[in-house]
């Protein structure tokens, strides 16, 4: 190994030392890691230490209790204050066992410390002995993964910094201390002068994917359903591996890219004072390649920066701190968004119209794409490469176990990606056929034993299919109507609280380090991509096995299912997360979801469920304080309504199933209709809406005259509620809660709704 190497492996395993002495286990070999003899290198881990340990924390002493979680810290209000929960010792798991390890509790329990650092032990041991760890390559990743797997849970020097995130970033700041002094690498360089902007922090992000995923149609082989998740797959790849690219082009190994979900991604390199043209170089580069490969319908964005080892620390007012860091490189970005593809656009300033012209794309001879419709097709399947590779892609995925990555074209079963990398997707019996990848990733399992003579790490990715099922397959699995359900749900405000969250105005007292942000977007990610993908596909009885992950991960998910069970789905999602994020206030989901037939076409099921959820994010609601809130909600059919009182609703509907032979298709129309009106004197104040009254008082004496007991009870109530009783939450949501009823039939007289 050169120096670099060595100094990145040893500031990975700088803790290790004094866990394996507080078990009482004799130092495995591996950790011959973190021996330095080069004064130089050992000053730049010893300053490396100081940039990943937050202002005021001991960084030569371990916390030897349980981690708080990093969603403890967070808060927008000083009111929302969110209660303290502590993570368990357990090592990560595959996503087909219990995840209850992954959530934490009110309880300090340190009860199980000693025996999870026993099972570290063991697997450093393993490492040492089964992993060549002269070769970078291999006992790089592999050490990182042990490291997630293990220290995710551990605390470092900091009770809520977790050891994997401080090593890793102890590891990547050492890296870039050591590539910008690397002419002059002197203890003197190192220490001295004053400080400077040694370090420069870029993001990049895809831009039109969901324009991308849904540019498809039914036409062609494949189906729509299998495309859909392969074109999502194929982007999540493509954004790894451009974080991939510009480490390498860096000079900085993988660990360096410090975050990474939902298609953007951040890189931690040195700032050399070429950082820019460098940046513009690639920038070029890959314009280029994604004007050529998609028309430049997706392109990446890139942004950068630079900043002195002081603010990976937390800012005040008086001290920017990583949170302003990030604020900084959040507004470069928006700005680098709007003016997507401009590298090879514009020449001298001003726009070249010869780059606009698509000359390369050849259609003489060739019919358009059936499915896509924007490039030419081939002899075959009457779809072009890039839709043919959905479908192979589509075929494969539900029992793809692993990826492995190439910087160069790996045979004809290889998928293209830029500047000639290129990926495998392998099943688990296929592992043979993998080759020599830069990195070899097992998908949702942690548990990487077999791949010792590879590069090999792992990753959750929530990437359940259905097995064999198309989306007509999946509505007819519905009770009822033959209806699909989309769910469409994001973390709300997730930029203020990853810019101001962690940040406190007093000085010493913020939590806006670079290892808590790390820490922030690493335990999102795991939610959406570790979490989902268990609780679609974690075992056979699931209610869910039936939905399909159109993409989860980072803070976001969309996925299609029986419409049946989509709100039951949504509503567990944000109870879930509500437990992952120890009930903190600051941090809510809102969701929409969205009813259709199973031809619906999907790019315009796509928009339709970007609307449900924009109405769950907009409409104002009033809390017990009068307050005005935005956000925090779930809407169904058009309904918008508080998480709080969806369990209510949907109770009333399934009680009212049970007397469903006295409701007549004909009169939940007219229910329909009349929550129409209400809806219509309650909001609008418009006076015709109160013809709801009388009608609906007639309708329901001569329909449910005869119901049983039950019914007649829940119609009584409402009859009060219209001469000034109590405000009835039926009244309110009448609309949502009559067409389920009709959904519920598997026919009705009228043609259902359609989204």
């Amino acid at each position: 190994m050169d120096n670099l190497e060595q100094l990145a492996l040893a500031a990975l395993a700088h803790d290790l030392p004094a866990l394996m002495a507080e078990s009482k286990t004799p130092l495995p070999p591996v950790l011959d890691l973190v021996r330095l003899d080069d004064p130089a290198l050992v000053t730049i881990l010893e300053q490396a230490e100081v940039y990943a340990t937050p202002q005021g924390v001991n960084h030569k002493r371990l916390t030897d209790g349980p981690l708080l979680s990093i969603f403890s810290l967070l808060q927008i209000k000083q009111t929302e204050l969110p209660q303290p929960h502590y993570h368990r010792f357990a090592p990560l798991i595959s996503t087909d066992k219990e995840q209850e390890g992954l959530f934490p509790t009110p309880e300090m329990d340190s009860s199980g410390r000693a025996s999870h650092l026993q099972k570290l032990a063991a697997e450093l041991k393993w490492l040492g002995a089964q992993v060549d760890l002269a070769r970078f390559d291999r006992a790089y990743p592999h050490l990182l993964a042990l490291l997630q797997r293990y220290g995710w849970c551990l605390p470092s020097h900091s009770a809520d910094v977790a050891l994997f995130d401080h090593a890793k970033l102890t590891s990547a700041i050492a890296v870039c201390l050591y590539r910008y002094h690397q002419e002059t690498l002197t203890v003197e360089a190192i220490r001295g002068g004053a400080p400077a902007e040694r370090f420069c922090l870029l993001v990049g992000d895809l831009s039109g994917i969901q324009a991308y995923i849904f540019g498809i149609t039914t036409i062609g082989a494949g189906g729509v359903a299998r495309r859909l998740r392969a074109r999502s797959f194929y982007l999540s790849a493509l954004s790894e591996v451009l974080s991939h690219l510009i480490a390498d082009r860096f000079g900085v190994p993988l660990g360096n890219v410090i975050m990474a979900s939902g298609g953007k991604f951040y890189v931690l390199v040195p700032n050399s004072g070429d950082v820019a043209s460098r940046l513009q170089t690639l920038r070029r580069e890959v314009d280029g390649w994604f004007r050529k490969h998609f028309n430049g319908e997706v392109a990446l964005n890139l942004a950068h920066v630079s900043f002195a080892g002081d603010m990976f620390q937390a800012g005040s007012q008086a001290q920017p701190g990583f949170g302003e860091v990030m604020a900084e490189l959040s507004r470069k970005l928006n700005r680098e968004k709007r003016r997507r593809g401009q590298s090879i656009l514009t020449r001298d300033g001003a726009w070249d119209e010869e780059a606009f012209l698509m000359t390369e794309r050849n259609f003489q001879g060739n019919a358009v794409c059936e499915s896509c419709k924007k490039f030419p097709a081939t002899q075959a399947e009457n779809l072009c490469l890039q839709c043919e590779r959905d479908v192979a892609l589509g075929k494969r995925l539900p029992g793809v176990r692993y990826v492995a990555y190439y910087q160069q074209p790996a045979g004809e079963n290889s998928i293209h990606l830029p500047m000639d990398y290129s990926m495998q997707v392998l099943a688990a019996d296929e592992l043979a056929q993998a080759g020599q990848p830069y990195l070899l990733t097992k998908l949702n399992d942690p548990e990487i034993r077999e791949l010792a003579d590879q590069p090999g790490s792992f990753r959750y990715l929530a990437n359940h299919v259905p097995w064999a099922m198309n989306f007509e397959d999946i509505a007819a699995k519905a009770e009822g109507r033959p209806l699909l359900g989309y769910v469409k749900a994001d973390v709300d405000y997730l930029g203020i609280l990853f810019a101001q969250g962690l940040r406190e105005d007093e000085p010493g007292k913020g939590h806006d380090t670079a290892a808590h942000v790390a820490a922030l977007s690493r335990e999102l990610d795991v939610f959406f991509s570790g979490w989902m993908q268990h609780r679609l596909s974690g075992n056979a009885d699931s209610d869910y096995r039936d939905f399909y992950t159109i993409f989860s991960g980072g803070d976001d998910l969309f996925l299609v299912g029986p419409w049946d069970k989509a709100a039951a789905l949504a509503r567990e999602v944000r109870d879930r997360l509500a437990a992952f994020v120890g009930n903190n206030p600051a941090l809510t989901l809102s969701a929409g979801i969205l009813f259709t037939k199973e031809r619906y076409p999907i790019s315009r099921a796509a928009e339709d469920a970007e609307a449900m959820l924009e109405l769950s994010k907009e409409h104002t609601w009033i809390d017990d304080r009068q307050e005005k809130h935005k956000r925090n909600q779930l809407t169904v059919l058009g309904d918008t309504l508080r998480w709080e009182i969806a369990p209510e609703i949907f109770a009333e509907i399934k009680k009212l199933e049970s007397g469903s032979k006295y409701l007549t298709s004909a009169f939940l129309y007219d229910l329909i209709e009349y929550g129409r009106l209400y809806q219509l004197w309650a909001k609008e104040k418009k006076i015709e809406g109160l013809r709801y009254k009388p009608l609906f008082a007639y309708n329901i004496a001569r329909n449910l005259r005869r119901a049983d007991t039950e019914l007649y009870r829940w119609a009584d109530g409402l009859m009060q509620s219209l001469n000034g009783g109590e405000q009835s939450l039926t009244m309110q949501h009448l609309g949502l809660i009559a067409t389920y009823l009709l959904f519920a039939r598997r026919s009705g007289s009228k043609e259902g709704n359609n989204g």
